[in-house]
């Protein structure tokens, strides 16, 4: 957990959320409970809860029409479109997961139509369009009294990595909202962390920009091989070192 001191906050524009308090009825214990219930076993957690925090954030007061939802772990050293005069852009990529859709039909009764995935490091939602598949997840006959209890009875028991929120809008869109994007490709270093890890210098990041990526991400469990594996390690031990001291002092 990352802490913002209130200069920080006012200084940047930064509100920060209590994410179960965000949606009332989403919270992280009852998503654990959900889950423990259907997976066997319980897998992910904290993976499906994100991915239903992204959607639910549209039935919340703070966007008015768009907004987007951005991985942590990953920075942007080009210029990104999102949107222009008269349309919202979806960044695609090549990924395929069966599992992903396989649930997007019993909740949505949509099937894979695209050639592409819509799985990239970010996202911009319509809200009008989120709360409508959010309704018409609700209005479904899958076992569930809400939309994201549903999605979770969905998903195959033994499956660990069973649904996608980008997989699931973006094939929502195309079937029932296909004039309001377009596609666009970017080039992106999924795995720069394996190769510059956390500690990549602003000289690095611009060596990258300047061969044409659009972003770089430095997913958690991706480290360099040695020897710079050492400093990457000495790096997660002094931050792991740094939240216990602040929580013992602070919290």
């Amino acid at each position: 957990m990352h802490h913002f001191s209130h200069k920080f906050c006012s200084i940047n524009n930064v509100i920060v959320l209590d994410e179960d308090k965000l949606v009332p009825g989403l919270t992280f214990g009852e998503i654990k409970k959900m889950i423990e219930n259907h997976l066997n076993p319980p897998y992910n957690i904290g993976w499906y809860f994100q991915q239903f925090m992204k959607l639910g954030f549209a039935l919340t007061p703070y966007p008015k029409e768009n907004y987007l939802v951005w991985d942590a772990d990953t920075i942007p050293v080009n210029f990104i479109r999102f949107k222009d005069e008269s349309s919202l852009f979806f960044t695609k990529t090549s990924e395929y997961h069966k599992p992903y859709f396989d649930t997007i039909y019993h909740i949505l009764g949509l099937e894979k139509t695209n050639d592409y995935s819509f799985i990239a490091e970010h996202m911009i939602f319509n809200v009008p369009i989120v709360k409508s598949m959010i309704s018409d997840i609700e209005r479904f006959n899958v076992l569930g009294e809400v939309w994201y209890e549903k999605i979770i009875n969905a998903v195959d028991k033994d499956q660990p990595n069973g649904f996608s929120e980008f997989e699931t809008y973006g094939t929502y869109v195309l079937n029932y909202y296909p004039l309001i994007y377009k596609i666009q490709s970017l080039k992106t270093y999924r795995h720069a962390g394996l190769v510059y890890h956390r500690l990549i210098t602003f000289k690095k990041i611009n060596i990258l920009s300047n061969l044409g990526y659009h972003t770089l991400s430095f997913e958690e469990h991706d480290s360099p091989s040695f020897p710079k594996s050492i400093i990457w390690l000495c790096l997660r031990v002094y931050t792991r070192l740094l939240n216990k001291i602040y929580k013992l002092l602070f919290v």
